[in-house]
């Protein structure tokens, strides 16, 4: 976008550049998805721990008593797990992480391009009421002159009052044409702050770069085809529902873990001796049946990955319907009167 629109002004001026990147830096919407573009990086994190070792220690102290005995008791335990098989959820799950990683950081461009868009709109709005404003004070000036020449020539018997009715009729209507240009800048510049946060300052000029436009709107559709944030962020939706399919798969599928532990306990005095012992050991587990829900969740994950791969589609449907509209307005718009 900045590519394709100068600001050109005085030093002093807001450039439109920078109006609009500092708008979107600061607005919450954009921020909001900045953070969970965060959280969703903070869950691909977790997801490669899946598969990590990990290590659980416990330790407990007190007093144990019985009817021969009251003693000070104690004991501990620690176990390392290490997946070595695990019917390949951490896979599963660590691609579908960083698809939502590519579909969130999308989503912030995506964002960011719509309110640029929008402080785009507002600041050529405002420069577009500040010219009209200006030419209607002009012109009221003006008319206000012709009233005063025309009243000296009633007077003079060199015109009519049909003649100064005429510019008085003018001066009511050039009285109109002031004032709803007036309302017009205030609202403009009320979008403007609303949009950016700031008030409108000086402005500077704005020219449209067409060179940087594609040569046709067969090109321009190519271009948004392949790179709008929208149709990315779809995608990513789509490859990580697919992802999902592996990760509900997992669950029925075996897992093979390396256990090692070691535990102590106590001896408690005229019962038993203290009992130290470390253990290695490769632990079998696979689910064989807990009431059909591991195979309702495949099932859905199928019909959630379909649902996103049809959200792919139907978005770029809606971008090109977008694109074609938006370059038949550009292209008409050098026509109208």
């Amino acid at each position: 976008m900045a590519g394709m629109l100068a600001g050109t002004a005085l030093s002093s001026a807001q450039s439109l550049p920078s109006v609009v990147e500092a708008a979107v830096a600061r607005h919450p919407e954009v921020l909001a998805l900045s953070a969970n573009r965060k959280a969703v990086g903070e869950e691909l994190n977790a997801a490669r721990g899946l598969a990590l070792p990990g290590v659980n220690v416990e330790a407990a102290k007190g007093i144990y008593d019985d009817d021969n005995t009251t003693q000070s008791y104690k004991e501990w335990s620690i176990k390392l797990r290490q997946p070595i098989l695990d019917g390949g959820k951490a896979w599963s799950e660590t691609t579908r992480q960083t698809e939502r990683v590519n579909s969130a950081r999308s989503r912030v461009a995506d964002t960011a391009n719509t309110i640029g868009l929008q402080v785009v709109q507002a600041y050529l709005e405002v420069l577009r009421a500040r010219m009209v404003a200006n030419i209607a004070r002009s012109n009221l000036k003006t008319i206000k002159g012709i009233v005063g020449r025309v009243d000296r020539r009633v007077k003079g018997g060199g015109a009519s009052k049909a003649d100064l009715e005429q510019a008085r009729s003018r001066l009511f209507a050039a009285h109109n044409s002031e004032a709803e240009a007036s309302i017009n800048l205030l609202d403009a510049e009320a979008l403007y702050l609303t949009i950016t946060g700031t008030r409108p300052g000086k402005l500077g000029t704005v020219k449209l770069s067409a060179g940087n436009l594609p040569g046709s709107i067969d090109q321009a559709v190519e271009m948004a085809m392949g790179a709008s944030p929208k149709i990315l962020a779809m995608q990513s939706d789509a490859a990580a529902a697919e992802a999902a399919i592996g990760t509900a798969k997992s669950a029925i599928m075996p897992t093979l873990d390396l256990e090692l532990s070691a535990n102590h306990r106590d001896r408690i005095v005229g019962t038993s001796a203290a009992n130290t012992n470390y253990k290695a050991m490769l632990v079998f587990r696979m689910s064989l049946y807990n009431g059909g829900i591991n195979l309702a969740r495949i099932r859905e994950a199928g019909y959630r990955a379909e649902e996103a791969q049809n959200m792919v589609e139907a978005t770029r449907i809606n971008v090109e319907r977008e694109i074609r509209l938006a370059w038949n307005a550009y292209k008409g718009s050098p026509q109208k009167v």
